[in-house]
């Protein structure tokens, strides 16, 4: 269903338009920074399944990778980091699978399993069946000086050696867990873990140990465990009454949004690695039915996030196909609530256990990608932040936007983020448009205004259209009053 400025029923599922919003230029509010949701620059990985990072609230640079194509625009620091140079696909983006048609786990359920395991010079016997694993041993693992002693619950696909998150669109984060053992007994019993959404997943087992010299030990036990279809909980999603969306909130806007022009053609193709250097983007504007689907701690305030990104998109870019998926095989942007555990971690070094984090992953151009958010006081500016990633938006070396450097990055969308998105989902607009061939199919001149912003890019913080000051002041009021009424996470 595509967005536009219509009455909305209150019935089954409804148009999820995300739109992100920044604060005024004169009085920009709290920022991430103020609220406390920000954190010291961390070092990326360089796994090849785990996504290159763009910084959100800045990160430092990470070292090449081969998955330097693949796209995550992380939420972390006050400081701005050093340079990334990304590859952008140019080719029209790919009608991808939905999330819950990617490479499955074995069918069957995993038959009983049983074998020995030598950890950190304590050795057991395990037994898996009927939905537990069974250990026993001749000597306690505190005997065997053991300083922890821990299962561990990986998620796996057959025949993948390496990380999934790619591959599950994001859904294995939710499937590390684990269960601390009793040291001073013998005989333990653990139960394999239900699932935590409806995404079919393998298990990796393993067991992790300290030693007595405070090194870690490690062994896996058992690769790609399947699980039952009764692990699973069912697939069918929904939506709480309070994120309803009013689409005629902004009908008085209708017919006055202003068309696109120099600056916000050159906002939408700019991005800045927030130590002042500028980069000309092709357009990002997925060619795909947006579907979203909430999963983890998702709380009442997210869900008011996403209806007010729906509301001022139904104006700003009414061709933008954007819902609420009604089930997980519908899903194509799945936003991942996610606690980062130190097992979690070890995999996902972008996932801080330590602080709030947040991120875009996966590759737009195959429609292929998903939003972590992780440790916030408060949601709001990291799911406008990273939503405004999936809509096509690059980071901007400027203040007081959603793009806008991390230390400053507002809780809504401001005149600069509403400009950009507005002009990115113009009709004329699509995938892969350099700047020079979006000018022209937008019937935007070549003039002074042009050259002005071509020529340096620092001057695009110019003050946007009237129009677009005055959405981004009713956006931060709502963004405001919101916050005053959500008790922080932590």
């Amino acid at each position: 269903m595509k967005l536009g400025l219509i009455s909305l029923s209150l019935t089954a599922t409804l148009l999820l338009v995300l739109t992100l919003a920044c604060g005024d230029t004169q009085s920009p509010g709290p920022t991430a920074a103020q609220l406390g949701e920000t954190k010291p620059p961390t070092k990326t990985s360089e796994n090849p399944n785990d996504p290159t990072s763009i910084p959100s609230i800045a990160t430092a640079k990470p070292k090449d990778s081969p998955a330097q194509s693949l796209i995550q625009r992380e939420s972390k620091a006050t400081t701005p980091p050093t340079p990334i140079v990304i590859a952008i696909p140019t080719q029209a983006a790919v009608q991808p699978k939905d999330a819950a048609s990617a490479v499955k786990p074995n069918s069957a359920p995993t038959a009983p399993s049983q074998g020995t395991s030598d950890l950190c010079e304590w050795t057991t016997s395990y037994d898996i069946r009927d939905g537990f694993i069974y250990f026993s041993a001749d000597t306690s693992p505190d005997m065997k000086n053991l300083g922890n002693l821990s299962v561990e619950f990986t998620p796996a696909i057959q025949g993948f050696p390496h990380l999934i998150f790619n591959e599950t669109s994001g859904f294995a984060l939710h499937e590390y867990s684990g269960q601390e053992l009793d040291r001073s007994v013998n005989e333990h019993k653990v139960a394999i873990p239900k699932a935590k959404t409806a995404y079919r997943i393998d298990l990796n087992i393993g067991l992790a140990g300290t030693d007595s010299n405070g090194g870690n030990c490690e062994q896996r036990i058992y690769e790609a465990y399947t699980r039952s279809d009764d692990y699973y909980p069912s697939s069918q999603l929904s939506v709480p009454d309070n994120a309803i969306p009013n689409l005629d909130k902004y009908s008085e806007y209708v017919g006055k949004i202003p068309k696109p022009d120099a600056q916000s053609v050159i906002l939408a193709t700019s991005n800045g690695d927030w130590n002042g250097v500028w980069k000309t983007q092709t357009v990002e504007k997925v060619d795909i039915p947006l579907r979203i689907g909430f999963y983890g701690d998702a709380g009442s305030d997210d869900y008011e996030t996403v209806r007010d990104l729906i509301e001022i998109l139904a104006v700003i870019a009414p061709d933008l196909d954007i819902d609420y998926a009604k089930s997980l095989e519908e899903v194509t942007l799945p936003l991942h609530f996610i606690e980062c555990t130190g097992h979690l971690n070890r995999d996902n070094r972008h996932c801080n256990p330590d602080g709030p984090s947040g991120a875009l992953a996966g590759r737009l151009e195959t429609g292929k990608f998903w939003v972590r958010v992780s440790g916030q006081k408060f949601n709001r500016h990291v799911l406008t932040h990273e939503v405004g990633h999936a809509l096509g938006l690059f980071h901007w070396n400027m203040e007081n936007c959603s793009m806008c450097y991390g230390h400053t990055q507002t809780q809504w969308l401001s005149e600069w983020d509403l400009t950009a998105i507005s002009t990115i989902w113009h009709a004329q607009s699509e995938w892969g448009q350099n700047r020079k061939s979006m000018r022209p199919a937008l019937e935007v001149a070549e003039d002074d205004l042009w050259d002005r912003y071509s020529e340096n890019p620092d001057l695009l913080s110019d003050t946007p259209d009237g129009t677009w000051t005055e959405l981004a002041g009713l956006l931060k009021t709502e963004a405001l009053e919101a916050i005053d009424r959500t008790p922080p996470k932590y």
